[in-house]
């Protein structure tokens, strides 16, 4: 009997032969398996593509009369299996990631940490927000930190610093003021482990601005915080950071430039906010939040001030609710309107958007 797979992430249909077979899309399956933060396509895990090569050389050899490959989960590992249709005897099986379960199960329950590092500041303050809605946690701030016992994202959420270079490069240079090293102390002095191997994203805009060139001037802020790291003995550490200005989505859910949807908290990059054209239209995608913001304030706040059921006799009760009730109305039109005009700035060409448009630094180590 064939051995069974618990989880198959690969080959489920079994149509793919040896002429169909691409060891890139099984890696792609397998890092799609994975979950971490209700987000699916988890990178960083070391595939035993080679092993798996071998195995299909050998299988290919053996002139099998109808061949399928799968990929799946057997017992802990997950692992490559290689059947013919046409004989049930056959099976050839490597390993491509040893004790897969476990790994699994522990993204699954990793925690995360979100840092204000700019308190008090609007745009801030709501973008930590959303991000605290995302990752489920509480947000702290520069004082109240502690990532002693976090296990996976420390977001540290600010205004990027930018600096135009003499070569025409534009090239962070800060976070909330502080240096890449200021940064990487913040870390260790609020309990980062030296076993720590989660990602630091670094969400302020330009953190991932600058390079690739030969001058050390040119390297990303994201890069000197790299470094910094592995020389305080952060191995397996990465770093994620964002290649011009950024934005947090703040509503329920977004759909980018070129169609990519969007959670709440869910992070990307304006393509050319710094045009005279992006910047105007991110003035009036500021103030049309703001408005949106407003409305649904308004809207909870009335709503909570009367009474669900109309009243059934007619008098003043019945004439004060008939008013709330239109106002209400009105402010849903009003906010409703506005949300599509936020969508039309959004695709226009001025303010592109692109959705998860980041840099990572480091390869990660899972």
């Amino acid at each position: 009997m064939p051995t069974k797979l618990d989880r198959i992430v690969f080959g489920e249909s079994k149509s793919i032969n040896f002429e169909k077979f691409n060891i890139g899309a099984v890696v792609k399956a397998v890092a799609f398996d994975l979950e971490e933060f209700d987000t699916k396509g988890v990178q960083g895990l070391a595939v035993k593509a080679d092993d798996a090569k071998r195995t299909l050389t050998y299988c290919e050899a053996a002139k099998l009369k109808d061949p399928y490959i799968q990929a799946g989960v057997v017992k802990n590992d997950m692992v490559l299996v290689v059947r013919d249709k046409k004989n049930d005897k056959f099976e050839e099986m490597a390993v491509l990631v040893k004790n897969y379960k476990a790994i699994r199960e522990k993204l699954s329950k990793n925690n995360a940490a979100v840092v204000n590092l700019d308190p008090g500041d609007k745009i801030i303050d709501a973008a930590t927000a959303a991000l605290k809605d995302r990752y489920k946690t509480a947000v702290k701030d520069e004082t109240t930190a502690d990532f002693s016992k976090i296990t996976g994202n420390i977001v540290l959420s600010a205004h990027g610093t930018p600096k135009n270079l003499a070569s025409g490069r534009v090239i962070g240079t800060e976070l909330a003021g502080k240096s890449p090293e200021q940064i990487v102390k913040l870390l260790v002095d609020k309990g980062m482990r030296a076993d720590y191997d989660g990602r630091i994203d670094l969400s302020g805009c330009f953190t991932a601005s600058g390079g690739p060139a030969a001058s050390e001037k040119d390297a990303t802020f994201a890069e000197k915080v790299l470094k910094a790291l592995r020389k305080e003995g952060f191995a397996k550490t990465t770093v994620e950071a964002w290649p011009g200005p950024m934005y947090t989505n703040k509503q329920a859910s977004y759909t980018d430039s070129v169609g990519t949807s969007q959670k709440r908290g869910d992070e990307g990059v304006w393509a050319n906010q710094q045009d005279k054209a992006g910047a105007d239209v991110q003035k009036q995608v500021n103030q049309l939040n703001a408005e949106v913001d407003k409305l649904s304030k308004d809207f909870k706040k009335l709503a909570a001030s009367y009474p669900d059921d109309r009243p059934a006799d007619a008098g003043p009760a019945q004439d004060d609710w008939d008013k709330k009730n239109d106002a209400l109305t009105k402010i849903k039109a009003r906010w409703e309107e506005a949300i599509k005009d936020l969508g039309k700035l959004n695709k226009s060409d001025a303010m592109k958007t692109f959705a998860n448009y980041k840099g990572t630094f480091g390869l990660r180590k899972i």
